[in-house]
């Protein structure tokens, strides 16, 4: 993944979307160890893209590693932190499971980070590259 991240990062510029694998791996340590089910995915998904665009410390800071290990290294720290809000769930809910008023809870809670998306991506988000462009300029600049 360091060394994919890292090739992408010279073709396409700083912490590239189409680079997937360290999204892959965030996930795959945001469910170590937890059954899987439909109320564990949804959650882990949940907890790690919250701490993959929120950068609690040390993720902002590991952004800053050379080459591919930045791309890696904020994602593997959002999936520690994602999993540490997994397995504290399980210890809370020991029978977690999806029910018919769950998915009440989680559309409110999709609803409303649809509504405060733009608020939420100033202040949290990252520019995005274009596939093709170079070095992080959009392509035909």
């Amino acid at each position: 993944g360091v060394w994919a991240c890292g090739r992408m990062e010279r073709l396409y510029g700083p912490d590239p979307s189409a680079a997937v694998v360290d999204e892959v791996c965030g996930m795959v340590i945001t469910l170590t160890g937890a059954p899987i089910n439909a109320a564990t995915l949804l959650l882990g998904f949940v907890l790690f893209r919250f701490f993959d665009i929120v950068k609690v410390p040390p993720g902002r800071r590991s952004e800053r590693l050379p080459g591919g290990w930045g791309v890696m290294m904020d994602d593997v720290v959002a999936g520690v932190y994602a999993f540490l809000g997994v397995q504290l769930a399980l210890r809370l809910w020991p029978d977690m499971q999806l029910r018919a008023w769950h998915a009440l809870v989680i559309g409110a809670a999709g609803l409303v980070l649809f509504v405060f998306r733009k608020p939420l991506l100033r202040r949290y988000g990252k520019p995005r590259t274009r596939l093709g462009a170079v070095g992080g300029e959009p392509r035909g600049s």
